[in-house]
């Protein structure tokens, strides 16, 4: 969690982040892209077995894939949300 601790100065003091979290992973960081296949594996891991074959994630951006009608489509999209 101290990686990912943000060390900053201004007019020679160090910036505390204000808030509760300490962890932060901006955009654009070093290993915010790993960061992100960390969370979509994790979120991916969440899902019912039987969606799993059928959804896939790149970075930030995940893709379903359903032969359901529009009406069980959207059951299933909301229950993942």
């Amino acid at each position: 969690m101290h990686a990912e601790t943000p060390f900053m100065t201004h007019k020679d003091q160090p910036w505390e982040k204000k808030g509760a979290s300490s962890f932060d992973v901006t955009m654009g960081s070093y290993d915010g892209a790993e960061t992100c296949e960390l969370v979509g594996s994790f979120l991916l891991s969440l899902l019912p077995k039987e969606l799993e074959q059928n959804v896939r994630h790149y970075r930030d951006d995940g893709l379903a894939i359903t032969n359901s009608t529009p009406l069980t489509t959207e059951r299933i999209k909301k229950s993942i949300c």
